[in-house]
């Protein structure tokens, strides 16, 4: 999607693709949200510092289109996908979308706002990592974050399926902080 040279923060990433059910675009159908890959590597990483679904990254998930309203985030109508996460970059940003689907990506149209500017040397990276177990191991927590170091937590998209509609699930939230 861009490979930007910096220092720089991205502002805003908006979005719109094919719908994954058989259309004017793709006769036979398009790759779901959920088998779409986004990734985003900051100053020349090799590693992703964000790497997820791009269904999930809206927090959309289970790959089905949805409204959502949220500050960070906006899915409009369920088709047209806004994230207005600030991700800061020293010297290069780099946005990749792949499809890992067997269907194609039939349309993908995108654009990336972003800003120049100097950064302080503490200015902390922008992550997010896509993560699934299904099913959970019974009786053992899910692990929603393991991280070293300064930043900020700033949430999770938690998508739950059950395995009885009639089964709203049930828990106690537990946060361990290790110094």
């Amino acid at each position: 999607l861009c490979d930007l040279v910096g220092p720089g923060v991205i502002r805003h990433i908006w979005l719109t693709f094919s719908e994954s059910s058989p259309n004017w675009l793709a006769k036979d159908g398009a790759a779901d949200p959920s088998e779409i890959v986004l990734r985003c590597y900051w100053d020349n990483q090799k590693e992703p510092a964000v790497e997820t679904p791009l269904g999930d990254f809206f927090a959309a998930g289970f790959g089905r289109r949805a409204e959502i309203k949220s500050v960070p985030v906006q899915v409009q109508g369920g088709d047209s996908y806004n994230a207005f996460w600030a991700m800061p970059f020293f010297t290069r940003a780099r946005i990749t979308v792949t499809n890992e689907s067997k269907l194609p990506l039939a349309a993908l149209y995108f654009g990336i706002d972003w800003t120049e500017e100097v950064l302080s040397a503490d200015t902390a990276y922008f992550c997010a990592q896509y993560r699934r177990e299904f099913p959970t191991p019974m009786g053992q927590d899910y692990l929603l974050l393991d991280a070293e170091g300064q930043g900020h937590y700033v949430g999770t998209v938690l998508s739950v399926r059950t395995r009885s509609p009639e089964w709203f699930g049930e828990g106690d939230e537990k946060l361990g902080i290790r110094n």
